[in-house]
């Protein structure tokens, strides 16, 4: 399997170009890492005619409550001065609510830190201007937001110089040279904006992580998505450099064709590496097999796949298929849809489960979808619930298929172009409908891989290898 034209342009173009050419701010911080990840999304959808960048939603402004509560919240429940083993960077994103315990549980920090026996704080980012609380963890600080907030007023403040400027106008040229026969005019002015606002909030951003590390002194920090660049390139780098050894946990799929743990060799000899992880944690061989990334790989295994089992037998109620979306687009999945109806029984259902960055406009995004009785839109917080319950997973290019994978559960892979190229024939298998009706009368064989395959995905004992592996720095 080859990457896609897309990333091969992106990976080809920093092959030829060093990052360290073309910098901002004193630290020097490669202007690639500001616009790489917005380049191949960009690239990927113009080419592609999908949607991935941006799938859509509300952008609603923050309220005063948000200000204090940032600035409130920004220390946690530890005092400023006290020192932290571990400090966690995550998004809002992954917190799901358990209804048990009326609190959200995110299901990778919240894990990770339970593992460990060591002094530990989540520095946690808002979801939509809002935090998700209580939070399990008994530590939760808004440090993140908190300078955000800061360095939104200094960009508003600083102008840059007329040098800087034109170092971002010609490095734009260069892009445009590169890649402007697929990309808009729009592309290019969001990249200059983004740059300009890169450059003029960096001081504010260096200050307070700076001071972040110099009062919490951790042995080691952990950040989702830290191989993605933008404002992770210049915390990892400052990181870095004051000692602190940075870590990413694999939180999703990963292959030859992710965009963020893909580069060309050449990367490895660029400061450009500076800014990205010095270890990349997987869910299993599988996955640190499929990347290539400066980041030195760490096979760990998943806190959640550990601890999820398939239940022997199905829950009581009618059976439905679950059918989960990447966004490609609202006509592709009601095709899939109309062919799952056309062989199921009448007392069979589709649950559709969109993807994270596509709940809050899925019920208008996919009406016609929607509008078949037998369709109902999946709105379960945990997806392993909506997983065990179900009699078959449909699906594309999404982890949640390794995860049915895992469980144990009949999975079919829906037969088009892009999920050709990225899901492995060795172990999925591609859908036809005229099977459906068997599969769930259990007359068709769903074959699974073997034991030895799964755990090649999914490691076991993700728990004893996570502590043997924080152990290294405590």
């Amino acid at each position: 399997m080859e990457a896609p034209l897309s990333l091969q342009r992106v990976m080809n173009f920093e092959a030829r170009v060093d990052p360290a050419d073309f910098v901002l701010s004193p630290w020097r911080v490669p202007m690639w890492s500001v616009v790489r990840s917005y380049i191949a999304g960009a690239l990927y959808d113009a080419i592609a005619g999908t949607n991935f960048q941006k799938k859509g939603g509300t952008h609603p402004r923050p309220t005063p409550g948000y200000f204090y509560r940032t600035w409130a919240g920004r220390n946690g429940t530890t005092p400023a001065l006290q020192p932290l083993d571990v400090v966690y960077i995550a998004t809002g994103s992954g917190n799901v609510l358990r209804q048990d315990e009326g609190r959200y549980f995110n299901w990778i920090t919240d894990y990770c830190a339970k593992a460990i026996d060591a002094r530990s704080q989540v520095v946690e980012l808002s979801k939509g201007w809002q935090y998700s609380r209580p939070r399990t963890h008994p530590d939760v600080s808004t440090q993140h937001d908190w300078i955000a907030v800061r360095a939104q007023f200094a960009a508003r403040s600083r102008c840059l110089s007329a040098e800087q400027m034109r170092d971002i106008d010609r490095y734009l040229e260069l892009l445009r040279n590169v890649f402007g026969d697929t990309l808009r005019a729009s592309h290019f002015i969001y990249m200059r904006r983004a740059l300009q606002v890169s450059a003029a909030s960096a001081a504010a951003w260096h200050d307070g992580y700076q001071r972040f590390f110099e009062k919490r002194r951790p042995r080691l920090l952990q950040i989702d998505g830290a191989s993605y660049g933008g404002w992770w390139a210049y915390i990892v780098r400052w990181a870095r450099a004051a000692g602190i050894p940075v870590v990413e946990f694999q939180h999703g799929y990963i292959g030859h064709d992710h965009y963020a743990y893909n580069y060309a060799p050449s990367v490895a000899a660029s400061t450009y590496r500076d800014g990205l992880p010095d270890y990349f944690l997987t869910f299993g061989q599988y996955w640190a097999d499929s990347v290539s990334t400066p980041s030195q790989k760490v096979v760990i295994g998943s806190p959640r796949m550990n601890e999820h089992s398939r239940t022997a037998a199905l829950p009581a109620g009618a059976p439905y298929v679950l059918l989960a979306s990447t966004g490609v687009g609202a006509e592709f999945y009601l095709s899939v849809v109309q062919g799952l109806l056309r062989g199921l029984p009448q007392e069979c259902t589709v649950r559709f489960r969109p993807h994270p960055g596509e709940r809050q406009v899925a019920a208008t995004n996919y009406a016609a979808l929607l509008a078949d009785a037998r369709v109902h839109l999946d709105t379960e917080p945990d997806v392993y619930r909506s997983m065990a319950q179900a009699a078959l997973v449909v699906g594309d290019i999404t982890t949640l298929m390794f995860e049915a994978v895992g469980l144990g559960i009949p999975t079919r892979v829906i037969d088009c172009d892009i999920a050709r190229k990225r899901m492995p024939a060795s172990i999925f298998q591609f859908l036809d409908y005229d099977e459906i009706p068997g599969l769930l009368r259990g007359e068709a064989v769903a074959a699974q891989p073997d034991k030895a395959l799964r755990e090649q995905i999914w490691a076991p004992d993700w728990k004893a290898r996570y502590q043997a592996f924080v152990a290294r720095f405590l």
